[in-house]
């Protein structure tokens, strides 16, 4: 599949889980309403969905678990693509979701996760931007992962996601030092904060404060 206007060949892919209790945040549900919990993280993929949608990118939500697709479509709408997460682990999910893109015929392709309050469209203009002259682009996160990873078709490699601590302060590091052991290079994009626990949600009222 060839795109005679190249945004139309680059791709934004957000991670997204059903909104169910006892699902989604489970770490911020721990010392937070569950309702709440789940308010919160819908409002949280819907800024996200809506952020994509107004660039000139092609939104995808890439969800689990997979019996809740018309759950998804009924709450997104049916003007965005689906994917279904496979894989047993995080790196395993997102290297799947690259390739499916890319075999769509894709030339460019961000996977987002769905926790990021602060996104704005110039933050995937800029990702993009970093693409033209770089095999990979990453967007550290505060807490030491990152919350934006692309690739073009030709410099994707799954072996970046192999053998990487999820959910610990080493992802972005090793992550970087992967795509060097590779031959990769890979810019950094905007650093951005992303939502798992109650110290977060106080530090993005403290930004926003200031």
């Amino acid at each position: 599949m060839k795109h005679k206007n190249p945004d139309a060949a680059r791709a934004v892919i957000i991670f997204a889980k059903a909104p169910e209790k006892g699902k989604v945040k489970t770490r911020l549900a721990r010392d937070m309403d569950e309702d709440f919990v789940v308010f919160l993280y819908g409002n949280l993929v819907e800024k996200t969905l809506e952020t994509v949608r107004q660039t000139p990118f092609v939104p995808i939500v890439c969800f689990s678990p997979a019996e809740k697709e018309q759950i998804m479509k009924n709450w997104l709408g049916r003007h965005v693509s689906y994917l279904v997460q496979r894989g047993e682990d995080l790196g395993q999910r997102i290297s799947v979701a690259f390739r499916a893109s890319f075999e769509k015929g894709f030339s460019q392709v961000l996977v987002i996760g769905s926790d990021i309050p602060g996104i704005e469209p110039n933050h995937l203009e800029e990702a993009f931007s970093l693409l033209q002259e770089n095999d990979a682009v990453i967007g550290p996160a505060y807490d030491g992962g990152y919350w934006l990873i692309g690739f073009n078709r030709n410099g994707f490699s799954p072996h970046v996601f192999a053998d990487i601590p999820w959910s610990t302060d080493h992802v972005l590091g090793d992550t970087m030092e992967k795509c060097a052991g590779l031959g990769l290079s890979a810019a950094l994009a905007a650093k951005l904060r992303d939502i798992d626990t109650v110290q977060d949600l106080n530090l993005l009222w403290r930004d926003i404060q200031r």
